[in-house]
């Protein structure tokens, strides 16, 4: 007997042990870490990128820790891997289980799905969920996307502000967190991440109370919230915000004073910030807003907000600290009721986008409300109108700019004729480089499927200049309910 358990054990020993207990511990951008149940002399790790097979990476794993580092991927590749016992070159034990890792899925994911929990939700109105998107880049280059929340109980008090971001390790997104309870909010969250300190930024407003920040050192899982200028004796607008080199940057339409700018150290108390008010472009009578702010590639910042005239006409101005405001463009003596622009930077060269109304074509022809402006450096180009896809009018636009100067507008459509419209609801509008020509189409097909509709889309460049979309869709019979994210590529 003891003869044929000395046989079985060394059958059993010819054949390797199949590892247990894979887990990533860490994926970032430039590594992935493994680990896994050890106790044998030798492992294989294998990989395979997205949609490839597996090959055997160089040999670096230590038996005493059963843990390795591969350091040699792509930022931006989705990688699967898998381990095996090595006895010797020709004997392998059966792969363990699969863990993939990487970016979000090219094409279509649900970044934040409607909650099932809560019935009183109306799919139908889009201020309810996932409201008024706002996305920035983590320190992966993958996308936290920051959105409002009406209560489904109709008590503006019970309204709040949401955070989602992508989790490498899981590969899948986070469970959304909440930032702040907002109350009736004006305007949208303005989510923005300070690289230095790895601190994501909330700015929000509110109807009656002061504007605020919320803060995050911990990747978004806790939050605090603060007052950062007083609106006791005046009326706030929705402030922006940009965040870069350890500094926070805040505008604010104040009125009757004006635009105000506000900056301090993240580190420090907003007690300790600093507050000034921004200079009206000449010609201007009374800053009017809407007021987006933006940081250059050397962290310095800059306002975009709109101004009234003793006429019709609206001025758009640029202010820089330590300088006069710059006017951008007008409404050429046009009358304009709700303008809107979004400030980038390609390198340390401003891009602005404008809605206006400044020809006389505004209501006949559907496509003249979206102007693309310059930076040329003294001043900016003369407004470029950019194409819509047709006869349509689109709203709620969000600007992008690539790391080589190239643009991407998404919009939606809000009013319009639909002659000539041959792409789906939510437009893209990009221009793959600065001197090219435009071309104005949707990711989304014509039809709709799978959508009901789409609601506050925003475009973001990552850094390998692969666009990200995010969007609210309001169909509860389709397949992404909720907040939904395409990646290009």
């Amino acid at each position: 007997m003891q003869k044929l358990f000395t046989i079985l054990a060394l059958a059993l020993a010819a054949f390797p042990q199949t590892p247990t207990g894979l887990a990533v511990l860490q994926a970032t951008s430039k590594q992935v870490q493994l680990s896994w149940t050890g106790g044998q002399p030798a492992y294989v790790v294998e990989r395979k990128p997205l949609g490839g097979v597996y090959s055997a990476l160089p040999s670096n794993t230590d038996p005493a820790t059963s843990t390795y580092t591969d350091s040699a991927i792509a930022p931006y590749e989705t990688y699967t891997y898998r381990v095996r016992t090595r006895l010797s070159p020709t004997t392998l034990s059966d792969p363990s289980d699969e863990f993939t890792v990487g970016p979000p899925p090219t094409g279509l994911s649900l970044a934040s799905p409607l909650n099932p929990a809560i019935t009183a939700y109306s799919l139908t109105t889009p201020a309810n969920f996932g409201a008024r998107l706002r996305i920035a880049l983590d320190s992966n280059g993958d996308p936290a996307i920051a959105y409002y929340i009406y209560s489904p109980q109709e008590d503006p008090a019970k309204s709040f502000v949401e955070f989602v971001s992508w989790n490498r390790v899981t590969y899948k997104w986070n469970t959304p967190r909440k930032v702040a309870m907002t109350g009736d909010m004006l305007g949208a969250p303005i989510l923005a991440r300070d690289a230095a300190s790895n601190t994501w930024g909330v700015a929000y407003g509110k109807y009656g109370g002061n504007p605020r920040i919320a803060l995050s050192r911990d990747n978004g899982d806790t939050w605090s919230d603060n007052d950062f200028l007083d609106c006791a004796d005046s009326s706030c607008g929705a402030p922006a915000l940009a965040m870069g080199a350890g500094k926070l940057h805040l505008a604010v339409l104040r009125s009757p004073e004006g635009v105000r700018y506000v900056t301090g150290s993240i580190n420090e108390p907003a007690s300790a910030w600093q507050s000034q008010l921004v200079p009206k472009p000449i010609g201007g009578f009374e800053a009017i807003g809407p007021v987006d702010l933006a940081v250059d590639s050397a962290n310095q910042p800059a306002v975009a907000f709109w101004s009234n005239t003793d006429s019709y006409n609206l001025i758009l101005g640029v202010w820089r600290p330590g300088q006069q405001t710059q006017i951008a463009m007008d409404t050429a003596g046009y009358q304009t009721d709700a303008p809107e622009v979004d400030l980038k930077f390609a390198g340390a060269s401003a891009r602005l986008l404008a809605v206006a109304r400044r020809t006389e074509e505004f209501y006949n022809r559907y496509d003249q409300n979206l102007w693309l402006l310059r930076d040329l450096g003294g001043a900016f180009s003369v407004p470029q109108n950019l194409p819509t896809d047709g006869e349509v009018t689109l709203g709620v636009p969000s600007l992008a700019v690539g790391s080589a100067g190239q643009i991407s507008v998404a919009a939606t459509e809000v009013g319009g004729s639909g002659i000539d419209v041959r792409c789906g609801s939510m437009k893209l509008i990009d221009q793959p480089s600065e001197s090219g020509p435009w071309q104005a189409c949707s990711p989304i097909a014509r039809d709709g499927q799978p959508f009901y509709d789409v609601n506050f889309p925003r475009v973001i460049y990552a850094p390998n200049d692969a666009r990200y979309i995010i969007f609210t869709n309001t169909g509860a019979d389709t397949q992404y309910p909720g907040v939904v994210v395409w990646r290009e590529r």
